[in-house]
């Protein structure tokens, strides 16, 4: 399956939790991009608007082991089904320990 823009925000908003969440910047927006055909990102960008803890760089590289970019989830279920989920996989929370290891914090 290829990504669906929502999806793609959904799994922005999962990884800016996570490095918030991991203390490594207090604020975090990422981006993303895709090629028809491509399954893995194009591009990703994070801009932590100087509040990062370790450079944009770095945190680039950290989040790109621990996380998944296939987006597959939400484009079969996620999405549609809303009313039968009482927590998003979108709003954990449970990689910031393997990132604030990761960054050494």
């Amino acid at each position: 399956m290829r990504p669906r823009p929502r999806s793609a925000a959904y799994a922005g908003r999962y990884v800016a939790k996570n490095l918030v969440a991991a203390g490594l910047a207090d604020k975090c927006e990422i981006q993303v991009s895709y090629a028809i055909g491509v399954a893995e990102p194009t591009s990703v960008s994070v801009n932590t608007f100087g509040t990062g803890r370790v450079s944009d760089e770095r945190i680039i590289e950290l989040i790109r082991e621990p996380f998944e970019t296939s987006y597959t989830w939400t484009d079969t279920q996620g999405e549609e089904h809303t009313e039968t989920f009482t927590a998003f996989p979108w709003e954990k929370t449970d990689r910031a320990a393997v990132l604030r290891d990761a960054a050494r914090l």
